[in-house]
C-alpha cells in the first residue's frame, strides 16, 4: 500500500504515525505525496509503525534489494537459525563425550 493511500484510510491517522516516527504532520505528508525523499531508516519505522501495510518495497519500489538484500530471500535467515543450532547441537554431544576430563581425546574417526 501506498503511503498516502495509508494515510488517508482514517481520520487521525497522519497525526499517529507522524508522532511514531518523529516527524510533523506535514513533513509526513510531503513524504507522502512524493515532494521529500523517504531515508531507508525512516521507511523501516514506516513499515513497522503500519504494521507492514505500508511495506519498505513500497516505498522504495525500484531499489528496495539493493538497500534491503535481506528481503531478497526471507527465509536466508531461518536457514541461518537452523544451521546454528545444528552447530549447537553437535557441540553439545561433543563435549558431553569428553565429560569432565579435558585430557581425554575422541576418536572421530569413520572407520
Amino acid at each position: 500500500m501506498h503511503l498516502k493511500q495509508y494515510i488517508q484510510l482514517e481520520r487521525g491517522r497522519a497525526t499517529m504515525l507522524a508522532k511514531g516516527i518523529d516527524v510533523s504532520p506535514s513533513y509526513l505528508s510531503q513524504l507522502a505525496s512524493g515532494a521529500a525523499p523517504i531515508q531507508p531508516k525512516l521507511a523501516v519505522r514506516i513499515e513497522c509503525l503500519t504494521n507492514g501495510q505500508v511495506h519498505r518495497k513500497d516505498l522504495f519500489p525500484n531499489d528496495w534489494s539493493e538497500i534491503w538484500p535481506e528481503l531478497v530471500r526471507p527465509d536466508f535467515a531461518a536457514l541461518v537459525m537452523a544451521e546454528r543450532r545444528v552447530i549447537a547441537s553437535t557441540v553439545r554431544e561433543l563435549i558431553g563425550l569428553v565429560g569432565s576430563d579435558p585430557h581425554q581425546h575422541l576418536d572421530l574417526s569413520t572407520t
